[in-house]
């Protein structure tokens, strides 16, 4: 993200902050002005789930200036990409919680995916100049260094494909 000039922030009580923000009626990421980006809004542990991209709408309503950008792949993926994560730490503490297995945790997330897809689609849909569909299968790097200009110039040389697992992956170059 340096190179790219954006600072970042690794801080895992962020998540805490941002749902409690969230539901005082705060904007989301008081506290955190100094950051440009927030991504991977999730928080899991044993007894405490914190997903806060599925509060997108309080973010866009909050920063009305701000851009969005929803990472999308064949749903099929997603789901052996989350029971892989890890090495399996992310199916295993998402098992655990939901007292599922694998066949019921799939089912589980497929709901999931297709509900948030589907509240992305409607909220965004009087405003798409908001929302970048980053298509994980078709890596538009390009397109998403257009949809962040004028206020970020990403570099698209600076992002290369990667294989892991069955998946190509996309990410900013080390």
């Amino acid at each position: 993200m340096a190179r790219n000039g954006a600072s970042g922030l690794s801080e895992s009580n962020i998540h805490r902050i941002v749902r409690d923000n969230i539901e005082a009626g705060r904007p989301p990421v008081e506290g955190f002005e100094a950051f440009d980006a927030f991504f991977d809004m999730e928080q899991t542990g044993r007894s405490e789930l914190i997903h806060n991209y599925l509060r997108f709408d309080a973010f866009a309503e909050a920063y009305p200036d701000a851009k969005f950008i929803f990472n999308y792949r064949d749903v099929n993926a997603w789901i052996r990409s989350r029971l892989n994560h890890g090495r399996g730490s992310y199916f295993y503490r998402m098992s655990r919680y939901y007292d599922t297995d694998a066949d019921g945790l799939a089912e589980i997330w497929r709901h999931q995916f297709e509900e948030h897809k589907a509240r992305v689609e409607t909220y965004f849909r009087d405003k798409p100049h908001r929302l970048f569909v980053f298509r994980l299968e078709e890596a538009p790097v390009e397109a998403l260094c257009a949809f962040l200009r004028p206020a970020y110039k990403l570099k698209p040389e600076f992002w290369k494909k990667t294989r892991v697992g069955s998946a190509t992956q996309v990410h900013a170059a080390e």
